[in-house]
């Protein structure tokens, strides 16, 4: 196909200069800590809220990339250090 060969084309040109995305799922920033913190409205273990938990199973690597960052930004502005670390360097 004449598309295919387009894409295959651009890939190569592109694989020396930028770095190539792995094609993989975007892991659940879950924990195990489940507390949902009232006055925070997210959890103290991952730092969803309860609707981006809820819709994390249906969401596009896009939208949870997203969320990701988001929650990276509440981490960062929290008093509070979480109980456990991940060692997920996306967080």
């Amino acid at each position: 196909m004449i598309l295919a060969g387009f894409v295959f084309s651009i890939y190569a040109h592109n694989q020396s200069r930028y770095q190539i995305w792995k094609i993989m799922p975007v892991k659940s920033p879950c924990i195990g800590v489940c507390v949902l913190d009232p006055a925070a409205g997210y959890c103290t273990g991952c730092f969803r809220t309860s609707d981006e938990i809820g819709a994390w199973m249906g969401m596009s690597d896009g939208s949870k990339k997203r969320v990701l960052e988001t929650i990276r930004k509440r981490r960062l502005s929290t008093t509070t250090a979480p109980l456990i670390t991940t060692g997920n360097s996306n967080l």
